[in-house]
This record gives C-alpha cells, sequence and structure tokens, in this order.
C-alpha cells in the first residue's frame, strides 16, 4: 500500500522507506492510507527491528475494501457488541478480561473452572462467560486475530500463511493492546515455528517467563498460550492437551477441566472432523496458563476451528464456504467475539461493488451492500 507523509509519498516496498517511516516514527507523525479520497490515519510502528505501518485503531471502515488496512464496520461482527470492553486510547487498544492475569499464590486455581459457556459449533469456551462489557477468552483470540488481520484473504496469500507467519502478526497485534495497565504481549505466548532443538528452547523460555513474574509481583503469574491443538487425551489426574511447535511441553489438566474442555469443544472438535483434518481444518486454542509443581496447567481455555489457511469457521456451510472462496477471492470474515452469536455474515466479499454479504439464511437488504444466500447442497453459484 501507498502512504503520504507530510505530503511526501511513501511505499514501504521501496528502498529508503525505513528512513522515511524512523523520521515519521520519532516525530509522531500519522501517515495518510492513499486507499481512497478520505486518506484515514495511520500510525508507524517499530517491531522487530523494522518501522511499520499500521491501522489505526477503529478506522478500518474508512478504508476501501480493496485495501489490506480495510475492516467491516464493527456492527458487521461481534466487536460492535463488544465496544464496552475495548477502549480506543491513542494507538493502543485496552481491553477488560473476565479472566484474571494474576492469581495469588496461596490459593490453587488449576481446579477453578467456571461452567461452560458455548459460542457456535466453530467455537468453543471454557471459563468466564464473555459480556458486553468484558471479553472472554474467545473474544481475546478474536480480537488479536482481527487486529492481526488473520480473518482477512486475498488469493495471493496461498501458500504464504504458515505458522511462522500467524505467529509474527499475533505478537505484532499484541504490542498494542494493553489490559488495564498491563501490556498483554508480556503474558502471551505463542510458539515460534518448530525447528530442531527450538522446542526445548521454547518451553524453557515460557517457564522462565512464569519464574520472572512471581519474583516481581509476589503473585502466581498467569499467561496465555495460544497455539493449535494437536492432541487431547484423558490422563489418570484428568487431561493433557499438547499444542503444535511445543511438543515436549504438555498441558495438564484437572479432571474437571478436562471434562468441561471436552464438553466444551465437542462441536469445535466435530467441525474439525467434518472439514478433514488431514487437508482442510484447524484446531486453534488459547490458555490461561500457571506454572505449578513444575508442570504447566490449564486454567481456562477456549478454542476456534480455522481453515487451512487460518481463516476461523464458525459452522460446516461457512467452512465449506471459505473454502470455495479461497482460490479466487478477496474476503474478511467476521468473528463473534465470543458472545452469544447473531447472525453473522459467513463471509463478507471485498472483491464486488457494492461488497457482498454472504449469509446462511435470508436477511434484510442492507444499504450499501448486496446480500448472498449461501446454501450448499443447492449448489448454487458463487457471487460475480
Amino acid at each position: 500500500m501507498i502512504y503520504e507523509i507530510k505530503g511526501t509519498r511513501c511505499d514501504p516496498a521501496e528502498a529508503g522507506s525505513q528512513r522515511q517511516l524512523e523520521s515519521a516514527y520519532r516525530a509522531s507523525i500519522r501517515p495518510a492510507c492513499l486507499c481512497c479520497s478520505a486518506k484515514p490515519p495511520m500510525y508507524v510502528a517499530r517491531h522487530g527491528g523494522q518501522f511499520i505501518v499500521k491501522r489505526m485503531p477503529g478506522t478500518g471502515a474508512l478504508h476501501a475494501p480493496h485495501c489490506p488496512a480495510y475492516a467491516p464496520p464493527v456492527e458487521l461482527s461481534g466487536r460492535g457488541r463488544a465496544a464496552a470492553a475495548i477502549k480506543v486510547v491513542s494507538t493502543d487498544l485496552v481491553i477488560r478480561l473476565a479472566v484474571p492475569l494474576t492469581a495469588n499464590t496461596s490459593q490453587d486455581r488449576s481446579n477453578d473452572v467456571p461452567p461452560t459457556n458455548k459460542a457456535t459449533a466453530g467455537d468453543a469456551v471454557i471459563g468466564n462467560p464473555a459480556t458486553p462489557s468484558r471479553l472472554s477468552l474467545l473474544g481475546l483470540l478474536h480480537l488479536l486475530w482481527d487486529e492481526a488481520s488473520l480473518n482477512v484473504w486475498s488469493p495471493g496469500m496461498t501458500g504464504k500463511r504458515r505458522w511462522s507467519v500467524v505467529r509474527h502478526r499475533l505478537m505484532e497485534a499484541a504490542q498494542d493492546v494493553r489490559v488495564g495497565r498491563r501490556r498483554l504481549r508480556d503474558h502471551l505466548f505463542v510458539p515460534p515455528q518448530w525447528r530442531e532443538h527450538s522446542p526445548q528452547e521454547a518451553c524453557e523460555s515460557l517457564r522462565q517467563r512464569f519464574l520472572a513474574q512471581d519474583m516481581n509481583t509476589g503473585q502466581m503469574s498467569q499467561q496465555i498460550i495460544i497455539g493449535e491443538m494437536k492432541t487431547c487425551t484423558a490422563t489418570s489426574q484428568g487431561g493433557c492437551i499438547v499444542i503444535k511447535h511445543l511438543p515436549g511441553l504438555h498441558l495438564q489438566l484437572s479432571r474437571q477441566a478436562y471434562l468441561i474442555f471436552i464438553g466444551g469443544m465437542a462441536d469445535a472438535m466435530a467441525l474439525h472432523q467434518a472439514g478433514n483434518p488431514d487437508k482442510g481444518t484447524r484446531l486453534v486454542v488459547i490458555c490461561l496458563t500457571t506454572w505449578q509443581d513444575g508442570a504447566l496447567r490449564m486454567v481456562q481455555g477456549a478454542g476456534m476451528t480455522t481453515t487451512d489457511s487460518w481463516l476461523p469457521s464458525a459452522s460446516l456451510p461457512a467452512y465449506q464456504l471459505l473454502r470455495a472462496l479461497q482460490p479466487s477471492r478477496r474476503m474478511v470474515v467476521p468473528l463473534s467475539y465470543g458472545l452469544e452469536p447473531e447472525q453473522l455474515p459467513y463471509a463478507i466479499l471485498t472483491d464486488t461493488d457494492p461488497t457482498t454479504l454472504c449469509l446462511g439464511r435470508p436477511a434484510d437488504a442492507m444499504d450499501g451492500y448486496r446480500v448472498w444466500l449461501w446454501e450448499p447442497s443447492f449448489q448454487v453459484p458463487l457471487p460475480a
């Protein structure tokens, strides 16, 4: 994308653009996106030694639908209903969570798992339910997925969205999220892409995060882990989850936590199997964890089903549509933010004029949008 910085054109792909972006960063200058005549403001962030241009929070709908910074209006996803839990402060998102990031060391919270709160077939939750004023773990997962644009797709991404890309984008998105006064990045662990000997390094890195926070706060620190679930099995004490890229670190669950997790994940797991995990679906989990007695224990957890390209899928018809659209279409997938689902579009096509809402059941027309009904059993042609 091309930007304008104080009247000068800036293309991040060109040589010398890093100098332009560094100057803008140090002077707190907002680049303007040239995707449309409104020229929505952006901001420059520093990540991994590079200067990058990011969308200002809450401005996604100001961009042209073809722009990588575009996001649908919040009323087309669960974000509108979760607005009270998400506050924009300058370039940060300050959120309120329904789960704690620390726990008193005198208490054993490993078995403290409140009742199940189910979202949609492709989403599952155990732990504190979401409310419009507080995000659940699933709501946080959706927020990060949204901010990282992992719910956005264009054909040029085919074969390029590996786990290393997903991790990079999630960590980049977490830089600008705060939970009260805490930086989310200090409590978020996303395992790096597996390499020989790297699992041991990743496990030790995670363990050190727990130990450092214990010494600094005097409280039992809790880390949020996001990863692709490889297995979830019963054990004599309860259950065990293995996350891909962390094969040497098993997440232990109490008996109660395991039964609730399996129950809450039943629909997501069924969708995962129906979508054929060998070819087309993934299970992404977000787990609130503690380090106790030399073992990693899950306090609360949630999960969602995605396509092989990490596009969230809330149901089998939605998954089938996304698979049909992926080879040739540009789209955004709306997310529920862990709230009780209303009728959200399965996908929003951004390569049509006007923008097309792909729905699973009939709905009233909306100003500025074309409505198209998806029914896989009828084999209706995809919208032109």
